[in-house]
């Protein structure tokens, strides 16, 4: 071997004969001092060196020029590999920006989710490849130009995210070079989570504006015609909407789908009304609705939400007492005059404490205190009237078999009322109230006070839910008692006796408004609201509202924060593949750093001359000489002070094994 000009003496491995009764024994190259035991191998040492030292004459390396062949060309077509791989990124990038706000379609998104998906794994892959890569051709270019060793280490300690934080702990360094380092790679995580989080899918409202009918209370009553010619339908609407079970009757729809509006008076208890005079009605069974029966809806979208205002009115009771009358008698009470023996009214007929009804066998009765002008008639007619009018009274009187008969005395009036009304989908409820704010009728006025159709509504009421046994009640009465007891109708009889002047007032108004409203169309409350007649125009019996429907869509979202960060992330690795291929071209040097095989390039400790020319890369010295097998060992293990340095693995240094507790220099 060539000596070097180290302090200590290099030394050189000879083989020597065999001896059995000795070690092996290394000689120095020049004066000879042994490094351990004499082996069998001493004898003929002479004539093997002069053999060797001939050997590395014939085995010495000739001089080349530094060219790279095809190394050169790998080079090239690695770099254009790392500037062409993150070209998908930014492509990825730009396809989900472009699709921010657009509709979703489920096969292109499930598409799109497995490549974000893939992405998240492949990109810490793709980043370190092409920042490590860069990192290295940066080192390189630094120490042909000269470096400060602390930089050189920083930069070959930092090719992976993990390696980058212990390399600046291990070198004890803060300095420009460790943050932008940190930084570097801090993106591969971050980019990798933003490759999952930039894109989702969210469901957005779409606004439009459509026309909804809705059953208006304004027609002409039914029982202001004369002739009730839809009595079996108006009976099986009113009996199917008293034994409904609990789940509807307190549901805001009723059996039918139609929007029940509550009681306004009731809702308003302990609530606060906004500035403009909403008072909010929440759904559920805290809500008194004006009636078992609710207002038929057409022409409303059953996607997405839909929201509109409707004006409606209902008939309210208001009962100033609950008297019981220990009355045995089969016939009630309180006696009234007969309307049917009552003559037409030339006027309003002003009450005088005269009660006039249907006379009737059945178990309750109706009268009422006074009437208007005219058999049949509507209170909307009476919208430009400016008299004054007191409300009328009804009279309600029960027969209750078991303790006694109940005498009721109720005033009726009418409630006109605006109602905010929200459906999702198929589903809707009255949100909010507030009194109608355009021109009505004088509310003490009702549909109830003409006359012929007093009678002709009582007289139907009586037997709607059925003929009764003897000491039995009706589902009307039956069901003001107590809404579970209606289906006993015909089987017991009622108690209404126990009653607050509460209870049997919103009792008794939810049937009359059931069966007085239902009059006006039965068919429309359970078949469904027609919104035009056979020749195309619109039903007079409908209300026509603006609504807003907002029909819920799915559309892409692209999140601007997570594309900022993988277009940097992205950006940073494109820059970086610019410049490492750039490096590759600048770099005249070979590539040692990072290389085990620069270990071998200038120690003198191996057999032979130095493995391979200085201009050797490590990736080249490494193919060249791959197989050989190198070992730490102390080289002076003879000395007091050890030797530490890298040999050839050959069998011949046993004294030189690293020992613990001996001092090398």
């Amino acid at each position: 071997m060539v000596p070097i000009s180290h302090s200590h003496t290099a030394y050189e491995p000879l083989q020597l004969e065999e001896d059995p009764s000795d070690q092996p024994v290394m000689y120095p190259s020049k004066g000879r001092k042994p490094l351990g035991p004499r082996t069998s191998q001493s004898t003929k040492l002479d004539d093997d060196s002069t053999k060797e030292e001939s050997i590395n004459k014939t085995q010495a390396v000739q001089p080349q020029p530094l060219q790279r062949g095809h190394i050169w060309i790998l080079d090239i077509v690695t770099s254009i590999s790392m500037i062409a791989i993150t070209l998908p990124l930014f492509a990825f990038a730009f396809v989900v920006h472009r699709l921010n706000n657009k509709t979703v379609d489920e096969g292109h998104w499930k598409t799109l989710h497995d490549i974000a998906n893939k992405l998240a794994t492949i990109f810490p892959i793709i980043f370190a490849l092409v920042i490590g890569r860069t990192i290295r051709k940066i080192a390189a270019w630094k120490l042909e130009r000269g470096a400060r060793l602390h930089s050189l280490e920083q930069l070959m300690g930092s090719l992976t995210v993990g390696s980058t934080v212990t390399t600046q702990i291990s070198l004890v360094c803060l300095n420009v070079l460790a943050l932008l380092l940190i930084i570097t790679w801090s993106l591969s995580p971050l980019g990798s989570q933003a490759s999952l989080q930039v894109i989702s899918v969210q469901q957005v409202p779409v606004d439009t504006s459509t026309a909804v009918h809705y059953f208006s209370t304004d027609m002409e009553p039914g029982f202001s015609e004369g002739d009730i010619w839809m009595g079996p339908s108006l009976d099986a609407l009113y009996a199917s909407s008293l034994m409904a079970p609990a789940s509807i009757r307190n549901s805001p729809m009723d059996l039918w789908d139609n929007v029940k509006v509550p009681d306004l008076s009731r809702l308003s208890h302990g609530v606060t009304a906004n500035d403009t005079g909403w008072i909010s009605a929440s759904s559920g069974s805290d809500v008194t609705y004006s009636s078992i029966l609710g207002i038929p809806l057409s022409n409303f979208s059953t996607i997405g939400n839909t929201s509109f205002k409707m004006e409606t009115s209902y008939i309210s009771v208001s009962c100033i007492n609950n008297t019981i009358q220990n009355s045995t008698s089969e016939q009630l009470p309180v006696t009234y005059t007969s309307i049917e023996q009552t003559e037409e009214p030339s006027g309003p007929l002003p009450k005088n404490g005269t009660y006039y009804g249907f006379p009737t066998n059945g178990s309750f009765s109706l009268a009422i205190d006074g009437y208007y002008q005219g058999t049949y008639g509507n209170i909307k007619d009476f919208e430009n009237d400016t008299r004054t009018y007191e409300p009328l009274t009804l009279m309600f009187q029960s027969k209750s078999w078991e303790i006694g008969q109940t005498v009721a005395y109720c005033p009726i009036t009418t409630t006109f009322v605006e109602s905010q009304v929200s459906c999702d989908g198929n589903l809707c409820a009255v949100t909010a109230m507030r009194s109608s704010s355009i021109p009505h009728a004088n509310g003490n006025l009702t549909n109830l006070g003409f006359l012929a159709a007093f009678g002709e509504f009582t007289s139907q009421l009586y037997t709607a839910a059925g003929n009764l046994h003897d000491a039995t009640s009706s589902a009307t009465e039956l069901f003001i008692q107590n809404p579970d007891l209606a289906v006993d109708a015909g089987l017991s009889s009622a108690v209404l006796t126990n009653l607050t002047v509460d209870e049997l007032s919103i009792g008794l108004q939810q049937v009359i408004n059931a069966y007085w409203y239902g009059s006006y169309d039965p068919v429309s409350f359970m078949s469904g609201l027609e919104v035009s007649d056979s020749v195309g125009n619109t039903a007079n019996n409908n209300k026509t509202a603006q609504a807003i429907s907002s029909v819920y869509k799915e559309v892409y979202v692209c999140h601007q924060a997570w594309l900022f960060v993988f277009l940097l992330s992205t950006i940073i690795m494109f820059l970086a593949a610019l410049i490492g291929a750039v490096l590759s071209m600048v770099n005249k040097g070979p590539e040692l750093l990072g290389y085990c095989s620069s270990l071998i390039k200038d120690t003198p400790y191996l057999r032979g001359p130095n493995k391979g020319a200085s201009a050797l890369s490590g990736s080249e010295r490494a193919r060249k000489f791959k197989d050989i097998r190198l070992k730490l060992v102390d080289v002076e293990g003879e000395k007091e002070a050890g030797y530490i340095a890298l040999v050839e693995d050959d069998g011949l240094w046993p004294a030189g094994k690293l020992k613990k507790g001996r001092l090398y220099r």
